[in-house]
């Protein structure tokens, strides 16, 4: 009979012993899922550090970046030309160009005086192989409307418009080259059109003098004219003290509605970010971050093949859908496979840019090499990393657990998400209503209303901020006034009261039911680091007999035996035998097994005790609390006596379910019969 209970022994290598396996198995299930926990938390909280220190220094020198482009900004852009053909002789900026006039002295008087300084660009900045100018045209036809006022017209720009026929009207004929020639992104977004990298090309040389006569060459043979949609500036510099490049671009487009409208874009970018110390660090923690990111990945098509599991009885079509309903039923896990997706679109993207790389060379200064494309792949990089990094951050409220008041914004939008989208329709069509007399009212005249997907999106941004009546006003007297003071009325004193009065009633409602609410951080920090310290001790819960340890059934069990069945360590597996091998033969039989056995279960339940006698403790320390904060209602008061002797009562139940069946435990049964009979006391 002693051997038959001998063999039912349950052992786990955290020293935690079950008699009934059903139990066991519940056990082994929460402790599982505790370490999964705390393993997936340290994993997001690397993972977030080394996304930041990458992000950091992988992109940017600290805050130098910035002060190198706007360096650059301010000579090119806060300079006036004069034209002194003019009486008044006034003086523009570059946001002030309007004639093609002024292109040319802008070029003349401050774009190669500025670049081809014979020393540096703002004192620090070397210009990389000179200028280049590149135009776009459209073709030209036969004038759709009243021919006998013009003979010839020049439509808008589109890429079925553009015309290719090479410039034969300067000393040496340009031909037209394409946007892989040209080494450019496949389209750029201007203020009026989008352009691809294509069109006819002019590089300037870095001699002042030429350039100076090719520009004057190009203006008496009207390089512009009104084929014209568009004319890129480029240039690119390098700071040679930070070890970064400046891509530069001016634009001039001339859009088939008349006028001219300036553009520019200036980026300081680390195009060598493994060069040096600082980019041997960066490339270890890419690496660390790979790595990571793999192991994510694979977890989570782990947590997908478990809920594909639970549906092997179904179809396949059935099967697929039931899996993604479940497993997409955890909203955190939607967060999950965004980021990774994002994640490893970006890997991809960095392994193109280190093979594009090698194409280039980034540092010639003889002839010009086009940096657009280099820089549209950082840029694009760039925009999918702040996608992952917004998702990172909000990840974290998924780890927030030590109060539910910090996740207030969430509950709030599920409370009131009818109300909001009700809210939504309601404020969308006021919108377009105003959006609409807004475009009909004030579309010539006023940039804000100038379309109507234009009015639409100024319309939301003055629900925040205030609207420029001066302009309404000067564009109708009558009008403006009036759709400024409808637009105030309904807006802001209406429907934004209403939209802050439903979250108010829901934050309202919240912050009632969570008003008892304890903020237990150091609570839940000291929960969570003994989960993580029973996550490392627990690496393996194991259910086995004695014949099933004793894999050679000579009546022994080693250490070998011990390792293979526990997970432990050989060293970890020889020591535990040592503590217990009373005949010092170096192994464990029958009779000692039980000694371990009878350990175990004393450690085991005496760390129970004073888990569940620290939540007696808690239970009684509410109900003194609780009596003291409600003596103005007798009624409530014994209710509430009542709920937590309750409560009591089920601690005290949790307490007695320690039992043993085996002769040998009888007396470790009386010493849990007497702790309890303590307890039941206090």
């Amino acid at each position: 009979m002693y051997e038959e209970k001998t063999e039912d022994v349950v052992l786990d290598v955290n020293g935690n012993v079950n008699d009934n396996v059903n139990d066991n198995d519940d056990v082994v299930q929460d402790k599982y899922t505790s370490k999964s926990c705390v393993t997936e938390c340290l994993v997001y909280f690397l993972l977030l550090i080394t996304f930041i220190i990458v992000c950091v220094c992988g992109r940017t020198v600290g805050e130098y970046n910035y002060y190198v482009a706007n360096g650059v900004s301010k000579l090119l852009l806060n300079q006036d030309i004069a034209d002194d053909s003019l009486i008044t002789q006034g003086e523009k900026s570059f946001y002030d160009i309007s004639m093609i006039n002024d292109v040319w002295l802008y070029y003349e008087q401050i774009l190669i005086p500025v670049l081809l300084n014979e020393e540096d660009v703002a004192i620090h900045n070397i210009l990389l192989g000179g200028i280049r100018i590149r135009q776009l045209r459209v073709i030209s036809e036969q004038c759709a409307h009243h021919p006998e006022l013009f003979t010839k017209c020049y439509p808008k720009w589109e890429s079925k418009n553009e015309d290719k026929t090479s410039l034969s009207n300067l000393d040496t004929s340009i031909n037209w080259t394409s946007t892989d020639e040209n080494h450019e992104q496949q389209t750029w977004y201007g203020l009026v059109d989008s352009y691809p990298g294509s069109g006819f090309v002019i590089d300037i040389p870095k001699n002042k003098t030429e350039s100076l006569e090719i520009i004057n060459t190009l203006k008496e043979n009207d390089f512009i004219d009104k084929q014209t949609r568009i004319i890129f500036t480029d240039f690119n510099l390098y700071n040679p003290n930070l070890n970064v490049h400046t891509v530069g671009r001016l634009s001039f487009e001339f859009p088939h509605t008349g006028g001219i409208q300036t553009y520019k874009e200036i980026k300081t970018w680390r195009f060598e970010r493994y060069s040096d110390t600082r980019g041997k660090f960066v490339r270890i923690f890419e690496i660390i971050l790979i790595v990571i990111i793999s192991f994510n990945t694979l977890l989570e098509l782990y947590n997908l093949r478990q809920c594909w599991k639970q549906f092997e009885d179904k179809k396949i079509c059935e099967k697929l859908k039931c899996t993604l309903g479940s497993y997409l039923e955890n909203r955190w896990n939607i967060l999950d496979i965004l980021n990774l997706v994002f994640f490893w679109i970006t890997i991809g993207l960095r392994f193109y840019e280190m093979n594009y790389h090698k194409k280039i060379n980034l540092y010639s200064t003889d002839s010009f090499v086009s940096l657009r494309y280099e820089q549209f792949l950082f840029l694009l990089e760039s925009q999918l990393q702040m996608v992952n990094g917004f998702l990172l951050w909000i990840k974290m409220f998924k780890y927030f657990t030590f109060s539910k008041r910090i996740r207030f914004l969430f509950a709030m939008f599920e409370r009131t998400a009818t109300d909001l989208f009700i809210f939504v329709i309601v404020l969308f069509l006021f919108i377009l209503a105003f959006a609409t007399t807004a475009f009909l009212s004030f579309s010539s005249d006023v940039e804000d209303f100038r379309s109507l997907n234009s009015s639409i999106l100024n319309l939301v941004r003055y629900t925040v901020t205030d609207m420029d009546v001066e302009l309404l006003t000067n564009s109708s007297l009558i009008i403006g006034p009036i759709f400024f003071v409808f637009w105030s009325l309904l807006m802001i004193l209406i429907l934004a009261n209403v939209f802050i009065a439903i979250l108010s009633d829901a934050y309202n409602a919240i912050n009632t039911e969570q008003k008892d609410e304890k903020l237990n951080i150091s609570k839940t920090l000291s929960k969570t680091y003994k989960d993580f310290i029973t996550s490392i001790k627990q690496n393996i819960s194991i259910k086995s007999t004695f014949s099933e340890i004793d894999k050679n059934n000579d009546g022994q069990v080693n250490a070998i035996e011990l390792q293979k069945t526990t997970g432990l360590k050989q060293k970890d597996a020889q020591t535990v035998i040592n503590m217990f091998d009373t005949d010092n033969d170096g192994n464990l039989n029958k009779q000692e097994m039980n000694e371990l056995k009878r350990a175990l279960t004393k450690e085991n339940n005496d760390n129970m005790m004073r888990e569940d006698t620290n939540d007696l403790n808690e239970i009684v320390n509410n109900i003194i609390g609780n009596n003291s904060q409600e003596n103005n209602s007798q009624e409530n008061n014994q209710e509430q006596m009542i709920d937590d002797i309750d409560d009591i009562g089920d601690v005290l139940d949790e307490l007695s379910f320690i039992s043993f069946t085996d002769e040998e435990d009888i007396g470790l049964q009386c010493t849990n019969s007497n702790s309890i009979s303590e307890n039941e006391n206090l």
